[in-house]
């Protein structure tokens, strides 16, 4: 396997003093949410950023299995042909939420253009499983969802908010209501598309486990 730079060390858990600030800046951004948006009146619009489909195509073609390996190997690749694509389509996806006069009114949250400084990926969903269950009356998936992590994640997120408000929505990029077994049905397949490039899909099996405890399949 031939990297663009050498294979890093494992990177180490941030020091406590940044875990403090980190929590209290997530907690910061929930209340300034809080504070704008009130509760229940925003949609939140999940979109790969740093896994999904063009990653998974790329490891394949790199011939990689190892989705941390290949972002330590490959960070150019990573960052112009994973990351900036799927922030880019996601920006696009809320701006036709937003432009579509059957949403006049409405406010659409687009995770990818947030950014803070040392967040990881632990982080980023601390925040938006937060914001995804005080603030938003919904979540609108954009194409191939069921790719991502993050995506599979916020589905569940989804799933168990909707115990608390029966009128909480999971709807696709057109509108339409996801219907649990669709989901399962396709987020099984992606399982068993990594599994068949040889792709580490412990991720995913843990959050498709945790998903049929949810549907009670």
């Amino acid at each position: 396997m031939r990297g663009e730079g050498e294979l890093m060390s494992t990177e180490k858990k941030p020091p406590e003093s940044l875990q403090r600030r980190i929590i209290s800046e997530i907690e910061s951004t929930i209340s300034a949410y809080k504070s704008v948006c009130g509760e229940g009146k925003v949609i939140y619009c999940s979109c790969p950023i740093t896994t999904g489909k063009k990653l998974y195509d790329r490891m394949i073609t790199e011939g990689v299995n190892d989705i941390q390996i290949f972002k330590k190997f490959y960070p150019k690749t990573f960052y112009n042909d994973v990351m900036m694509p799927n922030i880019n389509e996601g920006r696009q996806f809320g701006k036709s939420l937003r432009e579509d006069n059957k949403n006049k009114g409405k406010m659409f949250i687009v995770p990818g253009d947030f950014y803070a400084k040392d967040w990881d990926q632990d982080h980023y969903m601390i925040l938006w499983r937060n914001i995804i269950d005080k603030f938003a009356e919904g979540i609108r998936f954009n194409k191939k969802w069921y790719f991502s992590n993050g995506g599979i994640e916020e589905y569940l997120t989804g799933l168990k908010t909707q115990k608390k408000n029966k009128e909480f929505t999971l709807s696709d990029y057109e509108g339409k209501i996801i219907k649990e077994d669709y989901a399962l049905d396709k987020v099984s397949k992606t399982i068993k598309f990594l599994e068949d490039h040889k792709i580490n899909s412990s991720k995913l099996c843990k959050l498709c486990a945790e998903i049929k405890i949810e549907l009670k399949f």
